[in-house]
């Protein structure tokens, strides 16, 4: 399959590719009742009564976290298994 290049702006490309990224990956874990907007975009996986959301870790400038969620284009690019 030929896979669209997606980039996002400041983002090492690498980390767009499963092998590199799975090692920088984190969840959260959020309140369905208080995300169901949030949700409807990103994949999630039901835990209990909450919701786990995936995120990927990236190289920052030391004043803090830098991250972004992991939502279904990214998801999609990981060639895994899809979420709800």
């Amino acid at each position: 399959m030929n896979r669209m290049k997606i980039s996002v702006p400041g983002i090492d490309p690498a980390y767009l590719n499963y092998e590199t990224a799975k090692e920088h990956l984190y969840i959260r874990l959020c309140s369905p009742k208080e995300n169901r907007d949030f949700l409807k975009n990103v994949p999630h996986t039901s835990v209990q009564d909450m919701e786990a959301t995936y995120h990927l870790l990236l190289p920052g400038d030391g004043n803090g976290i830098t991250s972004i969620i992991v939502d279904h284009e990214v998801f999609g690019h990981f060639n895994t298994v899809k979420c709800s």
